[in-house]
């Protein structure tokens, strides 16, 4: 009997260790379905963060994209993963950046010293190019080696760096053209002055001096010009706008050209539109594309080709390329230059706007054409693009706001020299100017008295401020600058006119100039007929 009970006891312990094990079994199903669950869960949280992630994440095995999210789609233009997953990772690179992309990808895959972060140029589905910066690292998924990597679209600031950088240099250009300007806008006074004089006194035109004579006179109307396109290039200057249409402009230029261009270029010219008004200089405007459509030509020297120049209609909307912060988004009329020469590379697109940069020969240029071209543009508050590629021509588009005003006719140019009587007080520091200016003055009846130092200026003046009518100063002069001469002038009479001359300041300007009561602010070298006009306006509103 007591065998009977321990083998029963035995027994209903074996069975109570057997219902702790299957409740033991069961509580590890539970937390085993928990776990499952939570992972589950996880597994959704961190698909979903994902695939909602403003970066572009990829997966990538050897050279193969395994995952990639939604971003990553929208990033290169894609529609389906399947567009994606299992292609090549090196399809969606750009060819110039495709051998770097490939050594670091494939270093990673060995283990060796490799950038974890790095850009590099994508190309989207559409063929536009896209700039990425890329963060990637090896990671262990489903018990392989691959790499995981985070994609950022980064076109927009590389855009911005770029334009900041050209900026940069555009300022750097400035300095070296104000620094200069000043001395050979004096040079060149003198030269356009005296060979202006020298005209008239030549008798006869069969006379062989007045041929040579007349070519240094322009010459040195275009050394000014030059100038003041670097001036302008470099934002020293502002060109004087008013609203004009650009269709005939270049209707008028193209047919200039024609004359110009190799038998082997065919050139085309085609206004689409009547909606073409502009405010513009329109003489840089002429500039802007006399160099483009040179450029075109001389690209097609060797093997001949066609220059199309259009002038066309287009919007700008938000988020165009074309449309630069310093742009809003609206109407624009475009000046469209293309060419079907040799083309660029995507290195020399990049430094065609640089100062003194430039593909040509030596001897065949300096590289100062498309960066006056770019302060142009700039300048008049446009945009300029370029399209190219080696071997299938190139295209400049050049984006203008649309103006809506009237358009207004050119001044005439008037056949006589104006002059007068008055005395006026000229004051310029250069010998030469004293004596050119003095003797144009006084050769369109002016009583000129003249002097190179300010100090004298003043002391002539003071003596007897009612002696003059006008008082002519150039502002960079020794011991006082023009400016502050005037000031003291017109401390002891209010009322005396005074023409400020200048040939490049930057710490003065029209309005500064406006406001401390000086009539005119000139940039120099001015030619006979300018300095006359010049000088009998400001008399003539003395009193207003």
């Amino acid at each position: 009997m007591k065998e009977e009970d321990k083998a029963r006891k035995e027994l209903l312990g074996e069975l109570s260790d057997m219902r702790r094990k299957i409740a033991d079994l069961r509580e590890s199903e539970i937390e085993l379905r928990r776990a499952e669950e939570a992972l589950r869960e996880s597994e959704e949280r961190y698909r979903i963060a994902i695939e909602h992630s403003n970066d572009g994440v990829a997966i990538v095995k050897g050279d193969q994209h395994i995952y990639v999210n939604r971003k990553f789609l929208d990033m290169f233009g894609y529609d389906r993963p399947e567009e994606i997953v299992g292609k090549d990772v090196f399809f969606s690179v750009h060819p110039d950046d495709r051998e770097k992309v490939i050594a670091i990808n494939r270093g990673r895959q060995k283990g060796d010293l490799v950038p974890s972060r790095y850009e590099f140029k994508g190309i989207r589905k559409d063929g536009n190019p896209i700039y990425i910066e890329v963060s990637a690292t090896r990671i262990v998924y489903k018990g392989e080696s691959n790499t995981l990597a985070y994609l950022r679209d980064i076109t927009e600031r590389r855009r911005n760096e770029e334009e900041m950088h050209q900026a940069r240099k555009m300022q750097a250009m400035g300095t070296l053209a104000g620094g200069i300007a000043h001395d050979f806008n004096n040079i060149l006074a003198a030269i356009i002055g005296f060979s202006e004089r020298a005209l008239r006194e030549i008798k006869g035109d069969e006379d062989p001096l007045k041929r040579y004579v007349e070519l240094i006179r322009k010459s040195g109307m275009r050394g000014r010009d030059l100038v003041r396109q670097i001036l302008t290039f470099s934002r020293k200057t502002t060109p004087r706008q008013e609203p004009a249409r650009l269709g005939p402009l270049v209707e008028e230029t193209s047919a200039l050209l024609r004359a110009t261009l190799p038998a082997t270029v065919q050139m085309e010219t085609l206004v689409d539109t009547q909606s073409d008004e502009i405010f513009a200089d329109f003489s840089q405007i002429q500039q802007v594309l006399l160099n483009l459509a040179s450029n075109g030509a001389q690209s097609m020297r060797e093997k001949g080709g066609i220059l199309k120049i259009t002038v066309t209609n287009v919007i700008l909307d938000e988020g165009n390329p074309a449309l630069h912060p310093n742009m809003t988004p609206g109407e624009y009329v475009a000046l469209i230059v293309s060419d079907t020469g040799s083309g660029m590379s995507n290195e020399v697109q990049e430094r065609i706007f640089d100062p003194f940069f430039t593909t040509k020969p030596v001897g065949e240029g300096i590289g100062m054409g498309l960066s006056v071209v770019y302060g142009i543009v700039q300048i008049h508050k446009g945009a300029i693009t370029v399209s190219s590629e080696p071997g299938k021509g190139s295209t400049f588009s050049v984006f203008f706001p649309r103006a809506r005003q009237k358009e207004k006719l050119p001044k005439e140019t008037p056949e006589t020299v104006p002059g007068g009587t008055e005395r006026i007080l000229f004051v310029d520091d250069e010998e030469l100017l004293v004596e050119m200016t003095g003797s144009l003055l006084e050769g369109i009846g002016y009583h000129v008295t003249a002097t190179t130092d300010c100090r004298e200026a003043l002391k002539i003046f003071s003596e007897n401020p009612e002696s003059f009518d006008l008082v002519i100063v150039d502002e960079a002069m020794p011991y006082m600058t023009g400016s502050d001469l005037a000031k003291e002038m017109m401390k002891l009479r209010r009322d005396i006119p005074v023409i400020l001359c200048t040939g490049y300041s930057e710490l003065i300007s029209e309005e500064d100039v406006k406001a401390m009561g000086v009539k005119e602010l000139v940039l120099k070298p001015l030619t006979r007929q300018e300095t006359a006009e010049i000088v009998r306006r400001v008399l003539d509103n003395r009193d207003t």
